[in-house]
């Protein structure tokens, strides 16, 4: 018998395999704002073919070792992120992914101006990690722009969309030594989009 952990990971990434089937042509092709559809396309390769290894994997892990399925939940956070970000207006088609987005009152306001509390180096030396919060914000958008080392930019034309998500925290990975990061944040909630917050910079 599947441990309950295992198989709630499994049925989970079965459920966002068989919404991306059900919903291929809106992955492929959905038209969303191009920084976001150029960031979600290169996105959607990489989680979309590892993921019926993620399955695979879970499938062999033993039982009681809880943390060997933590990669293929990550898998499965990223996925759904993207399923969010793509059908965010639509919620019978977040139902094929066995998605339901938590209910915003009719009262409540769009999201103030963000704020991002904080960047620090990642714990493994290698990236960002934001923190960030916007009142009344149910999701949140990040984008960022790459400068040489000593050039700081407030240009919105050199920041490009990265990643839609529901957590207040956010680790960029992908940087090179000696450039320096820019980023924004905003919140996101059923009643709209708020404010761009002040950008903050890192260099590694």
């Amino acid at each position: 018998m599947t441990p309950k952990y295992l198989q709630s990971t499994i049925d989970r990434i079965k459920a966002i395999k068989d919404g991306i089937v059900a919903n291929a042509v809106r992955w492929v092709g959905q038209p969303i704002d191009d920084t976001e559809a150029a960031a979600s396309e290169t996105k959607l390769k990489n989680r979309a073919t590892s993921l019926e290894t993620a399955k695979d994997q879970v499938h062999q892990q033993e039982v009681g070792a809880h943390t060997d399925v933590d990669d293929e939940a990550l898998v499965a956070d990223q996925l759904e992120k993207l399923a969010i970000g793509i059908h965010a207006n639509d919620p019978a088609k977040l139902a094929d992914y066995d998605i339901e987005l938590p209910k915003t009152p009719t009262n409540v306001p769009p999201p103030e101006k963000a704020v991002i509390d904080s960047i620090k180096d990642d714990v493994d030396g290698e990236g960002f990690q934001l923190n960030f919060h916007s009142k009344n914000a149910t999701g949140y958008q990040i984008k960022r722009a790459v400068t040489e080392a000593g050039v700081q930019t407030a240009d919105p034309a050199a920041y490009v969309f990265l990643e839609t998500t529901g957590r207040q925290e956010y680790v960029d990975d992908a940087v090179e030594k000696g450039k320096r990061y820019h980023y924004m944040v905003r919140g996101t909630n059923a009643r709209g989009k708020g404010e761009w917050s002040a950008a903050v910079s890192g260099v590694q």
